[in-house]
């Protein structure tokens, strides 16, 4: 009996807790609603997490769960690329973790355990020339839009110095005992995320004192120390279907019902929605008007007036109002939106400057400007009105080059008309959702912090460092093994205990009788 359970016991307790702890190398694959792309992630000795962007393939992962068996053609080529950014030497050694945000949540749970059992099977047989790497069947999951947001916060605040690569909040003191660190240099940060299919707000649970005395449980100590933070220090919701995309399918399927023009693209831009040509009218409130409308439907005039509010709820949830008080690190649509504006806005202002030319007349006559990286939604809301306003012809000589591209490195020729729309639908989400004050300076936006990448996928590889991603992972599509969670797992583990324990018992009661007889099988005398 112990040398049966023994082995079982090791191999469940595996399966149950999923991830080696203390891995040097990790390669997290983003399979997002529109494409995946691959980061690799790797613990230097003196601690610090480094991490790379490397390639994107389209479309989304999500699109094959008709056709699973077409997966894994499609993933190798970005773990071929991955083999020649990392060293040979630890290709074996490198964990793969392939996770699936919004697009995968939209299909059926089938399709989605289809799919990842075509990619685990065709990546174990690929071969070493075309896979190389560790993989574990539940190291392909399917996670939730409250676990995605979660791992974007921890990106926000390890990147920004404030917990340690084994996600533990810093040591308020700075080493020597007696200066006082700057103002909010420990304040944990919260994070938005915005992505194609769906958005997700996460602050932490607790105001931070920063360095006070009365520092709150997130910074508290035990006896080893400060604790990894987990998903319940923090208050996160993601919206299923209001991502970029879906919430710019749906803003332009009610602007056609609702309206004779678009108010959310440029003057000149035409758009074919549901049969109907809409023309562009470029008026960045009356969109605002529009999306407001959108979300709130009757009560869209209360929730402009008292943005935040009770009524100002999507999917019927409403926001602590302890977000209007967080700082924020705004990343993905949010950075490109609103850098674009930021871009194309700059252009005509440096073609202004080398004509000399004053615009008079019109109501573009003056250039706004924001406070960036750190604009407050007034300013926000200066620029993208003016940018909204330029007609598409003139905008268009100066932000679309002779070989196709933009003057904005991350929006393509085809995304610059929705731009308008976009950046609209940002000011929505932050001023009349989320409730964050017109005035304030607290939401950062950024697609980089000292120099690396924003992306939830660190967020990740940082719990699966620390041990903590496997209980994110969504049992009903991760594992067709039915000890694939931490609690299942668990329990069948904790029964196998009981039964080794009891085999101990009787062993020992065994030898307890054999050692009161006396040789050759005698009793022994009292």
């Amino acid at each position: 009996m112990r040398a049966a359970v023994l082995p079982l016991l090791a191999a469940l307790a595996g399966a149950a807790w999923g991830a080696e702890v203390g891995a040097k190398h990790l390669i997290v694959c983003d399979a997002g609603s529109t494409g995946t792309r691959l980061y690799v992630y790797s613990k230097e000795a003196d601690g610090k997490l480094t991490g790379e962007s490397l390639m994107k393939v389209k479309p989304g992962l999500s699109t094959f769960g008709p056709k699973p068996e077409e997966a894994t053609s499609y993933l190798l080529p970005l773990f071929e690329d991955a083999m020649d950014h990392l060293d040979p030497a630890v290709h074996a050694e490198t964990e793969v973790y392939i996770m699936a945000t919004a697009g995968m949540r939209l299909i059926p749970a089938e399709q989605q355990t289809a799919v990842w059992d075509a990619v685990y099977y065709g990546l174990s047989t690929a071969g070493y020339d075309k896979f190389p790497f560790k993989i574990k069947r539940s190291s392909l999951s399917t996670i939730t839009g409250e676990t995605e947001g979660f791992y974007a916060a921890l990106a926000s605040n390890q990147l920004s110095g404030r917990i340690s690569a084994e996600a533990k909040p810093e040591d308020c003191d700075d080493g020597d005992g007696q200066s006082e660190p700057e103002e909010h240099e420990h304040e944990l940060l919260g994070a938005l995320d915005l992505g194609g299919s769906s958005t997700q707000i996460v602050f932490p649970v607790e105001d931070d004192a920063g360095c006070e005395d009365d520092e709150p449980s997130l910074r508290g100590k035990g006896p080893s120390g400060p604790k990894a933070l987990r998903r319940n220090d923090f208050w996160v919701h993601s919206y299923l279907g209001f991502g970029a995309e879906k919430a710019s399918e749906k803003a332009w399927a009610f602007i056609s019902q609702t309206f004779e023009e678009d108010p959310c693209s440029n003057p000149g831009v035409t758009r074919e929605v549901a049969m109907k040509s809409l023309a562009g009218a470029g008026n960045g409130e009356t969109c605002r008007d529009a999306l407001g409308k959108m979300l709130f439907g009757a009560k869209a005039d209360e929730c402009e007036d008292h943005p935040g509010s009770s009524s100002c709820q999507v999917e019927g949830v409403p926001v602590p109002a302890r977000a209007a008080r967080v700082r924020f690190l705004a990343m993905s649509v949010y950075f490109y939106a609103m850098d674009c504006v930021r871009v194309l806005v700059a252009a005509l202002e440096t073609k202004q400057a080398q004509e000399n030319l004053t615009p008079t007349g019109d109501e573009r006559s003056a250039l706004p400007s924001m406070s960036w990286p750190t604009p407050s939604l007034a300013e926000m809301e200066a620029v993208v009105d003016y940018f909204c306003a330029i007609p598409w012809d003139e905008g268009k000589l100066l932000w679309v080059k002779d070989d196709g591209s933009t003057v904005h490195d991350f929006t393509d020729a085809d995304s610059l008309p929705d731009t308008c729309l976009r950046a609209n639908y940002v000011i929505v989400l932050l001023g009349e959702v989320y409730g964050i004050p017109r005035d304030s300076h607290r939401v950062t936006i950024v697609q980089e912090v000292n120099g690396e990448e924003v992306e939830w996928t660190r967020g990740a590889a940082l719990s699966v460092m620390s041990g903590g991603h496997s209980a994110y992972i969504d049992a009903a599509v991760a594992s067709p093994i039915v000890f694939s969670t931490p609690f299942m797992g668990g329990g069948v583990v904790c029964l196998l205990i009981v039964l080794y324990m009891f085999a101990e018992m009787r062993k020992r009661r065994g030898c307890s009788k054999m050692s009161s007889l006396a040789p050759g099988g005698k009793r022994a005398k009292p």
